[in-house]
């Protein structure tokens, strides 16, 4: 990651900087939990939602003459959202088991590493643990939690396995 990046989330742009290192490790080691009990089902959910257009019906066959949804697709839609649901299960449960504290530890973390344009300036999205946008929703403070461990975290289970490569097996 650069040193810092611009989304736009709802109607504002956010600056998304580097969270310091030691920061970021105190993060990653409370999400590492989540993380190991739930990249398989990440795995599923994104192969379905990959596979979401080459499962569609042909549109000859996804609607009726006047234009509604046949009972083949909406068969088809329904199993396709059951199917993300069960992929997201072990997600939800080990976000469940997540404590609040470290729950809250890492999305002020995260959001400490955000600014939001206010004018010609950035404001820090969160001081003191308090959000000082009272204007952002839950998801939108999630998508910025999620693109601060994207940005900050992505590149670290590739730069590990690159410097602690795997015992070859004889």
């Amino acid at each position: 990651m650069s040193d810092s990046i611009t989304v736009t989330i709802g109607e504002h742009d956010y600056l998304i900087e580097r969270l310091p290192a030691r920061k970021a490790w105190h993060v990653l080691r409370r999400l590492l939990p989540v993380l190991t009990r739930s990249t398989a089902a990440l795995r599923d959910g994104l192969k379905l939602l990959r596979n979401d257009d080459a499962a569609a019906l042909p549109p000859d066959q996804g609607e009726d003459a006047s234009g509604e949804p046949t009972v083949e697709a909406m068969a088809a839609a329904g199993s396709q959202i059951a199917d993300i649901f069960s992929a997201a299960g072990p997600i939800a449960d080990a976000l469940r088991d997540l404590t609040d504290e470290d729950s809250d530890y890492v999305m002020t973390q995260c959001l400490s590493a955000c600014k939001r344009k206010a004018g010609q300036h950035w404001a820090p999205v969160i001081r003191d643990g308090s959000v000082m946008f009272q204007d952002i929703t839950m998801i939108q403070q999630l998508e910025l939690v999620f693109t601060v461990l994207r940005e900050n975290l992505s590149d670290f289970f590739t730069e590990l396995r690159g410097r602690f490569p795997a015992a070859k097996v004889q």
